[in-house]
């Protein structure tokens, strides 16, 4: 498999790093290369002043750098950002609100609550605050993930194994020695550094000192939040050095615990290290995370900062400190591991755990969260919740009938299914919903709730009329469907406009569950008839007078409406929708990225976002399905 990598920056020093890198990684595959506008339109060759031993790669030296603007770059699967702090900012947000995959080197996010700042070898479990930051931004596909300051880096690597084992640290102090590499390109003046130690990085220390706090820090259980280290006190003091690439860095640490371990202890923790990127088998990933030199005169930078090609730290004189407990020194390559390796290896690691492609996101045809009531006349008040995608055979197994799961419910069959709730963006959005739903007294979005969670239907369908209205689901594009006689469970009234309320039994729903893949089967044939209608017309959009890019089938929408001709770029639709809804907003109103609803310009019925979006899936499968079919047909017709 073969995934699309974009640079931004990819003139400067990280850019340049991030090239070589991938230029010969197995998986990832360079596509575009985004540099500043004195650089957009020129070959990569004749733009760069390229500044690393080695030679440009000869695959990029003649691409064409582009604009650092998200449409150059909505073929990646990934953007790797190597862009200097004082545009990465706005650039980088751009690239995230158009539902890119960004990895940033940048520091303007690191202190962002709902970014996570990883560093590879130390906290991959961090990647599981990016469920909630799509949800925020109403990403499909997209994420931000920022790695450390290069000094941060190397330290947080060694402390990461001592925290472990030893449990909290109590005060680090650190002093480091950073290389001219760390400050870009020209960096430091020559007459500045040569003969000379500059005791002064601008920002440098204060970074360590927080950074740190962050990574060894956790998440809550939400996974919603990070939680900063409290009781461990960082002191940072850096300093420039006339040494290429490779900071050292002398640390003395404080342990909480009396007594505290002893050297041996330390050194045999270290050499045993093994992190998450290391388990699960990341292609950069090194094979000692942490190398354990007992040589009396190492680490040092020209021996020692290319240990694990780079992505390894190096620890030695580990000794006991007169004035703490232990000290040691460490070095780490500060380009690789500290900048553009971090992030490739943070990618390595988000591909692994299935977050960078991302299939889940993908919009189901059919998901559900539905709830069960007991027949059983003694627990005819007892209901249960769960998901599925099929209810009928759901139903099936909780009676019995199917030999499969359904466990919790056996001794109170038969059940009835009373209502579904349907339409989620993804499964994983439907059982985020089913939890909150049962769990309610334990969910962030009900706070101050008793913990004596009421379990009666009453209170489940009270509980469920209060989810509809909130901020977190009231904008998404859910339906109702009642299965059971009573009529009277729910209160239509209440509940947001958007929100349909249908009945009847299951076996009338039209989805493939019920009818066999009748209804979706003419929702592709309708998908594509259209399709094939507006590129052959190569008709512009309905809303502006600008053309559609016919194969960009996630740039625009087209009307449900059978025989309407409306179509529209997604951010015209959008936009005409927000304001339709509210046509002039106040500064202090709410602002949102995506709309609920909207009026079709052209037939005036309501369409819904979530099923615009959900048609675009639709769409694409069926052209698929076609060209597969019509290559056949070809082979078919050789072959006669």
């Amino acid at each position: 498999m073969s995934i699309k990598a974009g640079i931004l920056g990819a003139t400067g020093t990280v850019g340049q790093r991030f090239i070589l890198l991938l230029s010969t990684h197995p998986q990832f595959t360079i596509h575009a290369l985004g540099a500043s506008s004195r650089s957009a339109g020129k070959t990569y060759k004749d733009t760069t002043k390229w500044k690393l031993s080695n030679d440009i790669p000869e695959e990029v030296k003649g691409m064409l750098v582009k604009n650092c603007e998200p449409e150059e770059f909505k073929e990646c699967d990934v953007v790797f950002s190597g862009l200097d702090a004082s545009v990465a900012g706005e650039i980088e947000l751009s690239f995230l609100l158009a539902d890119l995959v960004v990895f940033s080197n940048a520091k303007n996010y690191r202190r962002d609550p709902t970014v996570p700042l990883i560093v590879p070898t130390v906290n991959a479990s961090h990647f599981d605050l990016i469920a909630h930051q799509r949800k925020l931004h109403s990403l499909r596909k997209g994420f931000l993930v920022t790695n450390a300051n290069c000094s941060t880096t190397g330290l947080v690597v060694v402390l990461k194994p001592l925290q472990d084992a030893f449990g909290p640290l109590e005060s680090v102090i650190v002093n480091t020695l950073q290389a001219i590499s760390g400050a870009g390109y020209p960096g430091v003046a020559s007459l500045d550094i040569f003969d000379n130690i500059v005791p002064y990085i601008s920002g440098e220390e204060e970074k360590i000192e927080w950074e740190t706090l962050k990574i060894l820090g956790g998440i809550n259980e939400t996974k919603s939040a990070f939680q900063l280290l409290s009781e461990t006190k960082v002191s940072a003091t850096c300093n420039r050095v006339p040494v290429l690439d490779g900071h050292t860095e002398c640390v003395s640490v404080r342990f909480k615990r009396r007594p505290p371990p002893s050297v041996e202890e330390v050194i045999k923790v270290l050499e045993g290290y093994v992190s998450d990127a290391q388990k699960i088998g990341c292609s950069s990933a090194p094979e000692k995370a942490i190398v354990v030199n007992r040589q009396d005169d190492r680490p040092q930078p020209r021996l020692d900062r290319d240990n694990g090609d780079g992505y390894s730290v190096t620890v030695g004189r580990v000794r006991e400190c007169g004035v703490l407990d232990i000290k040691f020194t460490l070095l780490a390559h500060n380009t690789i591991l500290g900048a553009a390796g971090s992030g490739i290896l943070n990618a390595e690691i988000a591909l692994a755990k299935g977050i960078l492609i991302n299939k889940k996101a993908e919009h189901p045809e059919f998901y559900c969260c539905y709830l069960l009531r007991s027949l059983q006349s003694k627990h005819r008040n007892y209901v249960y919740i769960g998901t599925t995608p099929n209810p009928i055979q759901r139903l099936r197994q909780h009676n019995g009938e199917i030999a499969a799961g359904a466990h919790k419910t056996e001794k109170k069959r038969p059940w009835e299914i009373l209502l579904l709730v349907h339409g989620f963006p993804t499964s994983t959005a439907a059982l985020q919903f089913e939890w909150a739903w049962t769990y309610d007294h334990y969910s962030r979005h009900f706070p101050g709730r008793l913990t004596n969670q009421k379990t009666s239907l009453k209170s489940r369908l009270d509980v469920l009329h209060e989810m509809l209205r909130l901020d977190a689901w009231n904008r998404w594009p859910l339906a109702l469907h009642l299965v059971a006689a009573d009529s009277n469970l729910i209160n239509t009234d209440i509940l947001p406009k958007h929100i349909k309320v249908t009945s009847g039994p299951l076996q009338t729903m039209r989805y493939t569950f019920a009818d066999k893949g009748r209804a979706e089967s003419e929702k592709k044939h309708e998908q594509l008839q259209k399709y094939f209608f507006h590129r052959e017309k190569k008709t512009k959009c309905s809303l502006c007078p600008e053309p559609i890019s016919i194969e960009d089938h996630r740039s625009y929408f087209i009307c449900r409406e059978k025989y309407c001709k409306m179509i529209s770029h997604r951010r015209c639709l959008s936009k005409a929708f927000l304001q339709e809804h509210d046509p002039s907003p106040s500064p202090s109103s709410k602002k949102y990225l995506l709309p609920v609803a909207g009026q079709c310009p052209v037939c005036k019925s309501k369409l819904l976002w979530g099923h615009l979006a959900r048609d675009v899936e639709v769409r694409i499968d069926a052209i698929h399905i076609e060209s597969l079919v019509s290559h056949y047909n070809r082979l078919q017709v050789n072959d006669d």
